[in-house]
């Protein structure tokens, strides 16, 4: 019962390493997502500018 346990302890301490580095990726991606709006819009207004 104690291997079991131990396992079990072992098991949620690596989900709770992996919740972790999830939302350290999701920060990390917040600012790329908002640059990579940014340059679809500039690239949408010079695509529009060409075809006018």
């Amino acid at each position: 019962m104690e291997v079991q346990e131990e396992i079990l302890g072992i098991c949620f301490n690596e989900e709770k390493r992996v919740d972790d580095r999830i939302e350290m990726l999701h920060r990390e991606m917040k600012p790329l997502l908002k640059r990579k709006r940014a340059l679809q819009g500039e690239i949408r207004d010079d695509v529009t500018k060409m075809i006018s």
